[in-house]
């Protein structure tokens, strides 16, 4: 919320080109949205990383990238920079919502396991 309130200032720090400053006003939206979408596929990560499940994240990265280089091709030209953002958010949700299921299983397995 304050990053939405405050990114002309925040990008005012950074630089001080007008044009630079509207065109990224415009994509603040975005930079605001993409810590609550990424964070998820971030932790879910660190997660697989040290269960040590690699196959499970190759699956879920070639399903991201898939997604997108999908969504990319299907935005940029029509939407501009604002494809670009949403195929990036598409990637980070894709991510997320393919490591989940490799998540589940290992929190059923050391909840049984616990059980014992």
């Amino acid at each position: 919320v304050c990053y939405l309130l405050f990114s002309h200032e925040l990008f005012r720090l950074l630089n001080r080109h007008e044009d630079l400053l509207s065109f990224t006003s415009t994509l603040s939206v975005w930079a605001a949205l993409s810590p609550l979408i990424s964070a998820p596929s971030f932790l879910l990560d660190g997660v697989m990383i040290g269960a040590t499940k690699t196959r499970e994240m190759r699956a879920g990265m070639t399903l991201s990238a898939l997604t997108f280089v999908l969504l990319l091709s299907l935005s940029l030209s029509r939407l501009g920079a604002h494809g670009l953002w949403l195929a990036f958010m598409g990637f980070m949700l894709m991510r997320a919502l393919t490591l989940l299921p490799a998540a589940r299983s290992l929190l059923a397995l050391t909840s049984h396991t616990q059980e014992r």
